[in-house]
């Protein structure tokens, strides 16, 4: 069954009425707590957090199926920058090409020859230089590997954007904080307006 399948299924049995799902998709659109959307609607912050889930799982399988499409055309051709940042004691790495944004995540069986490069030729160079925060990795395709081409350092705003955030999550661990880091670049790159009309069209 699809998402949208599931997420229709859902709808058809619930209890809340249009008007309600019409201002639930508005409060998660524009970065409401499910407390303070609980609170707005006199609706249980349980009822809230079960459709905050699915609109958060419906605009992040959207973005990873685009953004598979990039990687899969980019995969073993072309040139890319990985950046890291930390939240706590996370580290989150991803690949930023061209307007996408890419978390890695170690079980991804494709990335294992990026993840090679990152373990063996990232990972320290970038821990332990405060002065850099991004690598430059080309693809060799006569020795089918990838290899760093230099370390530097870039102002990024998104990131910014992401910490602070997921400064007003409490309990962000190494389970749900991609989760999180995903919806919050995906806020960074569309506003408010825009992912509320996305998300309205689908659950009404």
């Amino acid at each position: 069954m699809s998402k949208i399948e599931n997420i229709n299924k859902y709808l058809k049995n619930a209890k809340i009425n249009n008007q309600q799902l019409k201002k639930i998709c508005y409060f998660f659109a524009y970065d409401f707590t499910a407390s303070a959307t609980a609170k707005e609607l006199a609706l249980s912050r349980q009822t809230i957090n079960s459709y905050y889930k699915m609109m958060r799982e419906f605009l992040i399988e959207t973005q990873d199926s685009k953004n598979y499409i990039n990687l899969n055309k980019m995969y073993c051709k072309e040139s890319f920058i990985i950046k890291y940042f930390t939240l706590g004691t996370h580290i989150i790495y991803y690949i930023q090409h061209n307007d996408m944004f890419y978390i890695l995540d170690e079980l991804d069986g494709k990335l294992e020859k990026i993840y090679d490069v990152i373990n063996a030729h990232i990972k320290n160079s970038l821990i332990s230089n405060k002065k850099v925060n991004s690598a430059k990795i080309f693809y060799d395709s006569q020795a089918k590997e990838y290899f760093v081409s230099t370390f530097f350092s870039t102002i990024n705003t998104h990131e910014e954007f992401i910490v602070q955030r997921l400064k007003k999550f409490r309990g962000l661990n190494k389970h749900n904080n991609k989760i999180h880091v995903k919806e919050s670049i995906i806020r960074y790159q569309h506003n408010k307006d825009f992912l509320f009309k996305s998300l309205y069209s689908i659950f009404h």
